[in-house]
């Protein structure tokens, strides 16, 4: 039960880490290199990706609700795995510790980590615009919930990949 929790929460770690900014000095949404379509380069996701969990550490029990929110709505594994409330409140746990992880230490096992989460599926370029705002707020309640919108739609794409047999980062 421990390594299904584990591998949930590392995956919706990894989903989330997708969404980060930049580890050391977050870049501002108008600093972000051009791309040539409507998504965010790889290295502009990664470092989203990274300043992300750097934001969330704080705030990481109401992130992980979030989290975990959106596991129930959009993997249908997750009851599968997670059938029980202490079945989640366990996945929550791990979570709170992996974010943690995710959110402070070395930069470059981080940037790594989160390379792999910017690739599938990209990031829209008005990302950046749309979390500045929520890493300014200090409430973790109100924090998190303005990432929602983010947050959701990463779920979403995920799961409709995964509905159309499109290739997916586990």
């Amino acid at each position: 039960m421990m390594h299904a929790a584990l591998n949930a929460i590392v995956v919706t770690t990894f989903i989330a880490l997708q969404t980060c900014g930049s580890a050391v000095q977050p870049r501002p949404a108008q600093a972000v290199s051009a791309a040539p379509d409507e998504y965010l380069s790889l290295e502009d996701a990664t470092d989203l990706c990274v300043h992300l969990h750097e934001e969330m550490v704080s705030c990481a029990p109401e992130f992980m609700d979030l989290i975990i929110d959106l596991r129930r709505r959009y993997d249908p594994s997750w009851p599968v795995n997670h059938p029980t409330p202490e079945s989640e409140a366990e996945a929550k746990v791990v979570g709170i510790e992996e974010l943690k992880n995710e959110g402070s230490g070395p930069l470059e096992p981080r940037q790594e980590l989160c390379r792999g989460y910017a690739q599938s599926p990209k990031t829209p370029r008005e990302v950046p615009a749309t979390l500045d705002p929520c890493f300014k707020i200090s409430d973790c309640t109100q924090k998190v919930e303005c990432t929602r919108p983010v947050m959701e739609l990463r779920f979403r794409a995920r799961a409709e990949a995964a509905s159309s047999g499109a290739p997916s980062i586990k």
